[in-house]
């Protein structure tokens, strides 16, 4: 995946102005998990997004960009972990790592599905609702997943998944106590996959 240097001068090809440093930091993780190609279609996204914003880029969004109708390595290990399946979730994570993704990239990707499990399954429509609501759209198997997911989850045990990534995202990051990233990533997985 390209460095920081590269995605700065890949935004500033896109014609997105200033870009907030923890809007750059999620933005470089998020293209840690992505080819090539996503990244460009991420960034002309952004960058239609933000049409008459004078602001700096932020975070939010960045993540309202993010490709989330798909995962590619990493989707076996969001799924995995929805269905409360941690033995699966470890292997598709091994797998994920073998091919390049990264402790950081798993970690963003399970916050940006969870995030969307939490809309939908505290919803007071319910879940079909809030997915009705959702932009861009999800549609087919995305759907479907996303449906099963926050019909399974409680509004409350999707609050606990959301604040154990946030904790392993800030370990990542050194602000928290440390480890090793895959070891960090691992016990994660291990939490929300037998979260109740």
């Amino acid at each position: 995946p390209p460095d920081r240097a590269e995605l700065e001068r890949m935004a500033a090809t896109a014609g997105i102005g200033p870009i907030a440093p923890d809007a750059m930091e999620t933005l470089t993780g998020i293209a840690d998990g992505l080819q090539r190609p996503e990244i460009r279609n991420l960034l002309e996204l952004l960058s239609l997004y933000r049409i008459g914003v004078d602001a700096p880029v932020t975070a939010e969004d960045v993540r309202a960009c993010a490709p989330i109708a798909e995962g590619g390595e990493l989707e076996p290990v969001v799924q995995a972990v929805s269905a409360r399946r941690p033995g699966e979730a470890l292997e598709a994570l091994a797998r994920a790592y073998s091919r390049g993704r990264t402790p950081v990239a798993a970690a963003m990707q399970l916050g940006r599905w969870f995030r969307l499990v939490h809309a939908a399954a505290t919803h007071p429509g319910g879940p079909g609702a809030a997915i009705d609501r959702m932009r861009p759209p999800l549609r087919g198997p995305r759907r479907t997943a996303l449906e099963r997911t926050a019909s399974g989850w409680s509004g409350a045990a999707t609050e606990t998944a959301l604040a154990m990534i946030l904790d392993c995202e800030r370990g990542l990051r050194g602000i928290g106590a440390p480890g090793p990233d895959r070891a960090v990533v691992e016990r994660l997985v291990v939490r929300l996959a037998t979260l109740r």
